[in-house]
């Protein structure tokens, strides 16, 4: 194909994703991602040539391109994911955040206890409705339960589901931050644990836990090492399905090579006085860290207060687009990134 037309191709699929906010933020961070070497380009080159089928797919839309690029990733997950650059050997006490849907589908996914017992333990008639009401007795109960060392349930902290290809299950990224950075980000004194459901949402970006879901924190009880959780700077293969997904990250942050999340607070907060400091905390991706309750605690944190923003708030891609560079800068740039490799693995 002549590189004219080529490029022209590339365009118009580029333009395709970018017709959606969620759209225009994924290529930001494909482009960072890119620019700082944390993903190569042959990569990106395969991917989004798989995505778009570039003889004519006729992708007009970001939620056409979405399936198609869910359809790639997802398909070949060995090839696209976990492909950032490992972390240095960071020590911390390693924090991730599930909903009580999200727990009750690692419990009844990975821990080898039948759908029987899942249903005791949860205190629930079905496990096939919706799994959002418990109340806050209960919920403390079985945090205190799974922490308790006896009782001797192990199951993955990683999401399990079927991979669409293969039709097998599989673990997805399991994505975690360090205690001590969120300690810090907290007032003094700190509020109560029952009241950190909101700011442990927010100083993660985990836009999609809602008003009420009820959240429970697991936090390994010493100090580790992130190699002991086969632990990668997150890329946009593993987090495209996050609106909130940012790929830059602080000095600091990117010197240990883990990524950042995007504070929703201070998303809420540009909306009346913009910001490009979008920093929470430090995030990692792994293949997955399985819960025992000897080397894990869990803590209910309380139900998620109202979000107050808008996923979708058209002013935050702005933001994240790096001084002095516009979208149709990034469209360009990736486009010509992608057509001069050559479909050349």
């Amino acid at each position: 194909m002549p590189f004219a037309r080529m490029i022209s191709d590339l365009r118009q699929v580029l333009k395709a994703a970018s017709s959606a906010e969620a759209g225009k933020r994924f290529l930001i961070n494909l482009s960072d991602a890119l620019a700082q070497r944390d993903l190569q380009l042959p990569l990106v080159d395969k991917a989004i040539r798989g995505t778009a089928n570039l003889s004519g797919s006729g992708l007009t839309s970001w939620r056409a391109f979405l399936e198609q690029f869910s359809d790639v990733v997802f398909g070949d997950p060995d090839t696209y994911q976990f492909r950032g650059p490992l972390t240095e050997d960071v020590i911390g006490q390693w924090i991730t955040v599930r909903s009580y849907a999200d727990l009750v589908h690692s419990v009844r996914s990975t821990s080898g206890l039948t759908d029987n017992d899942v249903r005791t333990l949860f205190g629930v008639a079905s496990l096939d409705g919706p799994l959002t009401g418990i109340r806050d007795e209960r919920a403390e109960w079985l945090a205190e339960f799974l922490s308790d060392e006896s009782n001797g349930i192990r199951f993955a902290l990683a999401r399990s589901f079927m991979n669409p290809v293969t039709g097998s299950p599989r673990f997805g990224p399991s994505w975690y931050s360090r205690w001590r950075p969120f300690r810090q980000s907290l007032p003094d004194p700190a509020p109560p644990t029952k009241e950190l459901a909101g700011p442990l949402r927010d100083w993660l970006g985990l836009g999609h836990f809602r008003v009420k879901q009820p959240l429970f924190l697991f936090k390994t009880k010493r100090r580790l090492p992130s190699q002991e959780l086969r632990a990668h700077r997150p890329t946009v293969f593993d987090g495209f399905d996050n609106k909130l997904y940012k790929h830059r990250s602080s000095a600091s942050y990117a010197s240990e090579t883990s990524g950042s999340t995007i504070d929703i607070a201070k998303v809420r907060a540009s909306a009346a006085s913009p910001t490009s400091d979008l920093e929470g905390g430090p995030e990692i991706v792994s293949r997955g860290y399985w819960y025992s309750p000897d080397h894990v605690s869990c803590q209910y944190v309380g139900k998620a207060p109202p979000l107050n923003i808008h996923l979708d708030c058209t002013y935050l891609h702005k933001l994240m687009l790096p001084d002095g560079v516009s979208l149709d800068d990034v469209i360009e740039r990736l486009a010509n990134l992608i057509a001069s490799s050559g479909g050349n693995p």
